[in-house]
């Protein structure tokens, strides 16, 4: 993502990486999470409302502002939950700090300019998809690195002070984007950046996160004692928030689909999954919408990829689109908000895409052999 000087990861040649499952994770850095069951809509007036209550103590008597100022310095989500459980006018501020906390750790990549570059890619001129980089961004690449620079490869790789191409600069200056995978990777301190040096600080930072993960039965535990002052709505909200788990936000109950918001195209996961058992939510097994992002968004001035060469993945027909996965609902509700249908369904284009990909790695009987690889079920 060139602008905003973030990777996800080192991949090594495409066809090692994309027939391997790694892909996977993407779809869920993609995903919008839904999150309704959050009911919030008259938050506005009835914190309003509450705050001109009679006060019990000064603390209470503080207005709104000053209260929402206090959540917000607080941090720490255990201590935001606590507080929140004061009251339910407490709950009302507190929950949607807990909810903004939750939402900044999932799809860090939805919306952005997303491409796979590879290390080969031209200097002199520069090689990229059009539009993709800003004036700023091709003078930082013509410039190139300098001494102080670490791009991750041997001293002996590096070049000073010269055109340089977007993967070495972005290995060198870029920061790192960690994957979502569990539930440890919801919570506010599991954040997402990370500085190019500070590979401590990632297994740092995760090892906090897995001990906020301990502490989860404890603040059910405490959210448990004091639900008796909130409504039957609340309560549930209390409980969820006490222990987030990913299928609340992703549940698997409804469909959805893959969009490039750069063409507004879309993918539907039922067209993509070699049987419809492999679909759960945005996450689809075997063959999935991280394999379709990542087939799409490659970009290299030679086609060394180890695939064939008429794949012509290197030239990736979504190299610099934004794109991102959401519930068939939200494209529906979209589309009527727009007063208009000016998004496509590539469906159709894109399985004949996979089927050729997976075809020339794995012939005919790509897709049994591509669930045996995973071990999955895979029935006539």
């Amino acid at each position: 993502m060139p602008h905003e000087r973030a990777i996800v990861a080192h991949c090594g040649k495409i066809g090692e990486y994309l027939f391997d499952g790694s892909p996977s994770f993407i779809a869920m850095q993609l995903a919008i999470p839904v999150y309704e069951w959050i009911e919030a809509c008259n938050d506005r007036a009835f914190l309003e409302q509450s705050s001109a209550r009679a006060p019990p103590s000064p603390f209470m008597s503080l207005p709104l502002e000053i209260h929402r100022m206090i959540f917000s310095y607080l941090g720490d989500y255990a201590d935001v939950f606590c507080l929140s459980l004061v009251d339910l006018y407490f709950w009302r501020i507190g929950r949607a700090v807990l909810m903004y906390e939750i939402l900044s750790v999932l799809c860090p990549l939805a919306n952005r300019a997303l491409i796979c570059v590879g290390d080969e890619t031209s200097t002199e001129p520069p090689d990229y998809p059009a539009g993709l980089l800003t004036p700023d961004e091709v003078e930082e690449l013509q410039a190139g690195l300098d001494s102080d620079d670490d791009d991750g490869e041997d001293d002996e790789s590096c070049t000073y002070n010269r055109p340089e191409n977007l993967y070495h600069l972005a290995a060198a200056r870029y920061n790192y984007i960690a994957r979502v995978s569990g539930l440890d990777d919801l919570w506010p301190d599991k954040r997402f950046h990370f500085k190019r040096s500070g590979r401590d600080e990632m297994t740092r930072l995760s090892d906090i996160a897995k001990g906020i993960c301990r502490e989860m039965p404890r603040l059910s535990d405490i959210a448990k004692g004091n639900l008796r002052a909130f409504p039957e709505l609340e309560r549930s909200q209390v409980l969820a928030l006490a222990s987030p788990k990913l299928e609340q936000y992703f549940p698997e109950n409804k469909k959805w689909v893959l969009r490039n918001l750069t063409t507004k195209e879309f993918v539907t996961a039922d067209a993509i999954a070699i049987k419809p058992y492999l679909v759960k939510g945005p996450l689809i097994y075997g063959l999935g919408f991280g394999e379709v992002v990542l087939s799409r968004i490659c970009w290299s001035s030679v086609p060394d990829m180890s695939v064939s060469d008429k794949l012509l993945l290197h030239r990736g027909v979504w190299a610099g689109h934004r794109l991102d996965i959401v519930t068939t609902e939200k494209l529906q509700m979209e589309r009527g908000e727009g007063g208009g249908d000016p998004w496509k369904d590539v469906s159709e284009e894109v399985v004949k895409e996979m089927e050729t990909i997976w075809r020339s790695e794995l012939g005919d009987e790509w897709a049994r052999m591509l669930c045996e690889k995973r071990h999955l079920a895979y029935d006539d």
